[in-house]
């Protein structure tokens, strides 16, 4: 069974067609890069797949569930992380956490092994008790892409999630999300690092002129 289908997904911005009626799935347990150039498209697919971005035709389907007609359930069981998370500035990093906790329901366990995680990454207590207004994109970053997978998601979505974080860090975020394909985690991700492509995907898909190769 498919963990995420796209069926016919099209957007059109000031008459000029960006998605193409474009059609992708993926597994359970795959990891799958998407490639294109700057303004291929990549961000308003996954944009729309989410439904931060309001498609104009096609049908996105995660796991079992619509995201027209069911998009609690299937949000419930997706992870998304954008290059620029949005965080409240006066808010700490740990404030966050459990702010996201409890929009899912989750319980102080699951708040422990998002700390846990974060502290991998090299945010320790005092950064996690400041203000996300004095981080920087790096730390921002980790907390955005912890934020993502700490509810051990079905489906992981990542728009350039690494791209301001140390070199030590992103080896360990990588690591982290080759444990969570051990579950049959599956992950849809873009990215401009090659290194990392290299390392994660199973299959790579192509963006260009509003379609998929």
């Amino acid at each position: 069974m498919d963990i995420l289908s796209v069926k016919n997904l099209s957007k059109i911005y000031e008459d000029k067609v960006i998605l193409n009626k474009v059609n992708l799935s993926i597994g359970s347990g795959e990891f799958v890069a998407l490639n294109g150039e700057n303004g291929a498209g990549k961000s308003t697919t996954l944009q729309c797949i989410m439904g931060m971005t309001i498609k104009d035709s096609g049908e996105i389907y995660v796991s079992q569930y619509n995201m027209d007609t069911n998009p609690i359930e299937a949000k419930n069981i997706i992870g998304f992380s954008p290059d620029e998370p949005f965080l409240y500035p006066y808010l700490s990093g740990l404030e966050h956490l459990k702010l996201w906790a409890g929009f899912r329901n989750l319980n102080q366990e699951d708040i422990e092994y998002g700390i846990k995680l974060l502290n991998d990454l090299g945010l320790g207590t005092k950064d996690l008790n400041n203000f996300t207004s004095t981080y920087s994109k790096g730390m921002r970053q980790k907390i955005g892409f912890i934020g993502s997978i700490f509810h051990r998601p079905t489906l992981i979505i990542l728009d350039e999630p690494f791209t301001a974080m140390d070199q030590k860090s992103t080896d360990t975020a990588i690591q982290m999300l080759k444990s969570f394909k051990q579950d049959g985690c599956s992950i849809l991700f873009s990215s401009h690092q090659q290194e990392i492509k290299d390392q994660l995907a199973d299959r790579f898909l192509i963006l260009k002129d509003g379609d998929i190769y």
